[in-house]
C-alpha cells in the first residue's frame, strides 16, 4: 500500500523483523547494519547503472569512513513567462515508434499517475512529443523519442529543466521495454 499510488520511481526496503530474536540481534549489530547498508548502496548503484548508464563503483564500507554528507544545493530553472509563448491546445497525436535497424528506441519517463491526462503541452509544463502507456490503473507519461543514446540523455536533461526532476531514461526494443544496458549494447 505504501508504494501503490506513488507518481515516481520508489522503493520500500524491508530488512527483517525486530520482533524475531535472531533478526533483531542482526539488525541491532554494527556488522548487520553495515551489511544491510552495503546491500542498499549496491542496489541503488545497480539501478543507476541500469537506467542512467555509466559504470558502477564497488561499494566498500569501512566503519571509519561512514559519514553523513550534506545534500548538494539544487538550482531550479527560472520559469518562462507563459504569456509570451502561446501553447497549442490540440492534443499531441501518438506517433508511431521510430526504430533503427536494431529496433531500439529511448524515451524519458517523466511521470506516472492514476489520473489520465490529455497529451497537451499545458499538462506537461510545455513539453511536446508526449506519449502515454496504460498499465492497469496507472498511466505512464513519456517525453521524446530517439534511437541515439546521447540524444536520449539530452532529453532527460530537458525534462529535468522543465521541472520533471525525477524523470529517467527507458528503452524499448521492437515495442518491448528493455534495460538501458541492453539497449546500449
Amino acid at each position: 500500500m505504501v508504494l501503490h499510488k506513488t507518481s515516481m520511481p520508489s522503493v520500500l526496503i524491508e530488512m527483517g523483523f525486530i520482533s524475531n530474536k535472531n533478526e533483531g540481534q542482526y539488525l541491532n549489530s554494527e556488522e548487520g547494519q553495515n551489511e544491510i547498508a552495503k546491500a542498499i548502496a549496491d542496489a541503488v548503484m545497480g539501478y543507476k547503472k541500469e537506467y542512467y548508464g555509466g559504470t558502477s563503483v564497488e561499494n566498500k564500507i569501512d566503519k571509519d569512513d561512514l559519514r553523513v554528507e550534506k545534500p548538494k544545493e539544487t538550482v531550479t530553472p527560472a520559469k518562462k513567462d507563459s504569456a509570451k509563448t502561446p501553447e497549442t491546445k490540440a492534443p499531441i497525436a501518438k506517433s508511431e515508434t521510430k526504430t533503427d535497424s536494431k529496433g531500439v528506441v529511448f524515451k524519458v519517463q517523466i511521470s506516472a499517475s492514476g489520473t489520465k491526462l490529455d497529451l497537451v503541452p499545458s499538462n506537461f509544463k510545455g513539453l511536446n512529443n508526449i506519449t502515454m502507456v496504460s498499465e492497469g490503473n496507472l498511466y505512464k507519461y513519456m517525453y521524446g523519442e530517439t534511437n541515439d543514446y546521447e540524444n536520449a540523455k539530452q532529453l532527460v536533461l530537458e525534462a529535468k529543466a522543465k521541472g520533471f526532476t525525477s524523470s529517467y531514461l527507458i528503452a524499448f526494443k521492437n515495442g518491448k521495454k528493455i534495460s538501458i544496458q541492453e539497449a546500449i549494447k
